[in-house]
């Protein structure tokens, strides 16, 4: 895992405005595809999701809730399990996300789950600083524009996510060898049931 806080100012220009709302904090990490744009400009960034680190995270989120409603956010969607909050704040997506109320003790244990390496990135603040978390296999797989896997646990979710990078222009091939390899060699600890990860 690599850790930067030496970046070019106008590689914050697609999440400069969630970033101005200070969400940030210890334990909230922004994750996941809205930093693919610090490699690749032109990607959209569809929604800002939002993880978090430690036990006691029902009571960040609250909190978050309550600073996004005060900042003329809503609140559009809250899963019965809470393992997924949407808010619509002046156009954007913010989501926060916990699925199977999973616990995290570092960034890197995060990044660890996830399953497309593409999407492994993650930005946290510690002071003053911001510091962006990621792989040298995420950076390059958005820049070859094709993906690769790096870790099987909800393999419906995973092929959904496969078939939104084949929208996006990524060619998935590896990517599609990888999975049916991971899934041969470990579907009795997946999760079958999960259709949904964000």
């Amino acid at each position: 895992m690599i850790k930067t806080r030496n970046l070019k100012n106008w590689r914050f220009n697609a999440i400069r405005s969630f970033i101005t709302y200070g969400f940030l904090r210890d334990n909230v990490v922004l994750a996941g595809g809205s930093l693919r744009t610090f490699v690749d400009p032109k990607d959209q960034v569809q929604d800002f999701d939002l993880f978090f680190l430690g036990e006691e995270t029902r009571e960040i989120k609250d909190k978050l809730e309550d600073e996004i409603k005060a900042k003329g956010g809503k609140k559009s969607f809250q899963c019965k399990e809470d393992e997924l909050r949407s808010f619509e704040l002046h156009g954007m997506k913010i989501q926060f996300i916990s699925i199977k109320n999973k616990k995290y003790s570092s960034v890197e244990h995060l990044l660890d789950s996830f399953d497309i390496n593409a999407s492994r990135f993650a930005l946290t603040v510690e002071g003053d600083y911001l510091f962006l978390h990621f792989t040298e296999q995420s950076v390059r797989d958005v820049k070859k524009k094709h993906i690769t896997i790096n870790t099987v646990t909800y393999p419906v979710a995973t092929l959904k996510r496969i078939c939104k990078f084949k929208e996006k222009g990524y060619n998935v091939t590896l990517a599609a060898k990888e999975f049916v390899q991971q899934v041969s060699k470990n579907s009795e600890g997946m999760d079958l049931e999960t259709v949904y990860v964000d």
